[in-house]
């Protein structure tokens, strides 16, 4: 019995499936057609549309870290290329390409007081301790993502995207796009070729749907 009784007088916490469900509501992977709505999605507010900048920049970058998009300096890229360490793993960078849709977000936000391109995402945590930038990231994350529930649902989708979901997503449509997978392994910045095909859920589905017919004997 779920309900407190004499038998059971505290009964029993479902915060546990809350937890579940809340989870089973977030979109790992868009589709092409939802990409094509966020880009195109016009923001409501200065919230929203920091919110989505940054999204589309980590999904024309192919993920990236949202720590080093917020230590991004002016100065750290160069020719149309960006220069920096990676936050998660401290391997310097031989330069990812920037899309000129990232340059343009670049020179958006891009002010020559200000130490980083993107100076409101840590705020008053910039040149702090680790720790304290890892807090300030959870806090943005978080706050991100109440920005994209909401965006989500504005334009219909079943479950919501996240920060992270431009990774995935942007893997998975530059691969099955036909993507040289050594370009995307690259971009990922993943040191096994087996861990951007897992990443990416490559599906060549021509390919799948030819060795199907096969079967017709």
């Amino acid at each position: 019995m779920p309900f407190k009784t004499g038998y059971n007088p505290i009964g029993y916490k479902f915060g546990h499936l809350k937890t579940i469900k809340k989870e089973s509501s977030l979109i790992k992977r868009l589709s092409t057609d939802q990409v094509r709505k966020l880009i195109a999605y016009i923001p409501k507010n200065e919230g929203e549309e920091r919110a989505m900048d940054l999204w589309k920049f980590s999904y024309f970058t192919m993920g990236v870290n949202l720590k080093d998009i917020a230590l991004m300096r002016l100065s750290d890229v160069r020719d149309g290329l960006w220069f920096f360490d990676r936050a998660k793993t401290h391997n310097s960078s031989l330069g990812k390409p920037l899309l000129p849709e990232c340059l343009a977000i670049i020179q958006k936000y891009s002010n020559t007081k200000n130490k980083y391109v993107f100076d409101f995402i840590l705020g008053d945590k910039y040149d702090k301790s680790d720790k304290a930038i890892n807090e300030r990231k959870r806090d943005v994350t978080s706050n991100l993502r109440d920005w994209y529930v909401k965006i989500s649902e504005e334009l219909g989708f079943e479950g919501h995207f996240s920060y992270y979901t431009a990774r995935y997503t942007s893997a998975t449509i530059s691969a099955n796009k036909g993507a040289d997978m050594r370009a995307v392994q690259a971009n990922l910045s993943h040191s096994s070729l087996a861990t951007t095909e897992i990443y990416s859920q490559f599906r060549n589905e021509d390919a799948m749907r030819e060795s199907l017919e096969l079967l017709r004997v």
